[in-house]
């Protein structure tokens, strides 16, 4: 089992005792918790879409991160 899988696993287990429900199969790095509706929700979904401006060249492209 490697790092990642390793520290999600825990802190599933930490959340199940203490009661916290969290989405049964994913990893704590597949999910954000929304403070405003108190629900997990892909991380991909709060982020806004990302689209490459065609008519530009290439080396002009920036990437947000």
């Amino acid at each position: 089992m490697i790092g990642r899988e390793r520290f999600s696993n825990w802190i599933r287990e930490k959340m199940a005792i203490e009661k916290v429900n969290f989405p049964e199969g994913r990893s704590i790095y597949d999910l954000n918790f929304n403070t405003k509706t108190s629900e997990w929700e892909s991380w991909f979904d709060t982020i806004d879409k990302y689209t490459v401006d065609t008519k530009i060249s290439f080396n002009e492209i920036v990437v947000p991160t």
